[in-house]
């Protein structure tokens, strides 16, 4: 589901040159369709995505399944767009069901499997949002350039719908207990030591996790992550471009980024494990802020720009994988998906906000500006996923079990 989703998402600002070119749509109202697409992913997150985590299997499969076809042809019908309203209409159906099949419910099913290894293995899972990036980067921009957008649409939603569908269907078992195990790190000891560090913290609900700094902590840091995200993701393409790169070459920067990605996901979840989430944070800062710098200088000089990409690959775990691994390490598995799904939404809502806000910046002072801005908003970020941390230690304590 991840790797679909990883196609559907890395991609989108692969459409936004050419169809601003053949309308003549400005770049800030097209923004307005990713705008769009986070502010419904937002709302879905915040009150709908704790779903998944109540009622049966069945259930879950169900909504599951029905959010595939909506997101999925909803994706595809964006080829039959000409008008701007359009594109905006298309981006809110096909939203309403995103977050419902990618992120959310994967890192929930996996928080719930595994307590030993549980980052090397989210992070594994989320890499294949970056392959899918990676793969389909390539293929999709250069089917812009041969076949056309429209054919691109068509393609990614057809493809989508195949793989979301056989996944769902076939693979999707929320939790151990339902098949009469216990999650992988959490098997019975001998030692009493070994089991009391064995055992899986449940922690808190989501109506004492929102009475806490902790919570308010994580979601500045996920409202400025979206920010950070999705700005220089929606962007890089058209800012290459403005600079004298044609659309395929800047796609196989962004093929480089999404491949680097998928070493920074899984390298990022062993890192957490080896250095702890204090310097994981930290390392993922300083690749993000070296990676924007080397980008500054990427519209003229080709080799930055692979530089860029190489460095924001690497530390991508500080936007897909730290976030979801907050929330369990922070609250525990008792409500995550309703904890996190709130959180999420705060990630999105920065998505909506930077894509226009860094559009307007950018035609008005340049992308200097903006990256500046980026920049400042990384340390800004760790900042605060220091404080989350230092404040999810004082929840443990008192709520031990």
């Amino acid at each position: 589901m991840i790797f679909p989703g990883g196609m559907m998402s890395y991609t989108a600002g692969l459409f936004m040159y050419p169809i601003c070119e053949e309308f003549g749509f400005s770049v800030t109202a097209y923004s307005m369709v990713l705008t769009l697409t986070a502010v419904v992913n937002a709302l879905v997150s915040a009150f709908l995505v704790g779903y998944l985590s109540k009622g049966s299997r069945k259930t879950m499969k169900i909504i599951m399944l029905v959010s595939v076809v909506i997101v999925c042809v909803g994706f595809l019908l964006q080829s039959r767009c000409t008008q701007l309203w359009q594109f905006y209409l298309m981006a809110i159906i096909w939203s309403l069901g995103y977050n419902m099949i990618t992120f959310i419910p994967v890192t929930m099913i996996l928080s719930n499997w595994f307590v030993k290894k549980r980052e090397l293995v989210t992070g594994i899972a989320i890499a294949f949002s970056n392959l899918g990036g990676a793969v389909f980067n390539t293929v999709i921009s250069k089917l812009i350039s041969t076949e056309g957008w429209r054919y691109a649409y068509v393609f990614s939603g057809l493809l989508a719908l195949a793989a979301c569908t056989i996944a769902v269907l076939f693979s999707l078992k929320r939790s151990p207990e339902k098949y009469g195990q216990e999650p992988y790190g959490a098997e019975s000891a001998a030692d009493s030591a070994v089991q009391e560090k064995q055992k899986v913290w449940m922690g808190v609900d989501k109506k004492t996790a929102l009475k806490t700094p902790a919570f308010y902590f994580l979601c500045l840091a996920m409202l400025l992550t979206g920010i950070y995200g999705a700005g220089i993701a929606n962007h890089v393409v058209t800012y290459l471009c403005k600079g004298g790169w044609d659309i395929t070459a800047a796609g196989l920067v962004m093929t480089v980024y999404t491949l680097a990605g998928v070493a920074g996901s899984t390298g990022g979840g062993a890192l957490l494990e080896k250095i702890g989430y204090r310097k994981g944070v930290i390392a993922g800062g300083v690749l993000g802020v070296l990676a924007v710098v080397s980008l500054i200088f990427g519209g003229k000089i080709h080799a930055m720009a692979y530089i860029f990409a190489i460095l924001l690959g690497c530390g991508c775990f500080l936007v897909g994988l730290l976030p979801s691994q907050s929330v369990a390490n922070t609250f525990g598995l008792k409500e995550y998906a309703g904890i996190y799904g709130m959180s999420y939404a705060c990630y999105l809502i920065g998505c909506a906000v930077s894509t226009p806000v860094i559009a307007i910046i950018s035609e008005k002072t340049g992308y200097l500006t903006a990256w500046i801005g980026i920049v400042i908003l990384i340390l800004a970020i760790v900042i605060l996923h220091l404080l989350c941390i230092s404040e999810g230690e004082k929840i443990r304590e008192k709520y031990p079990d």
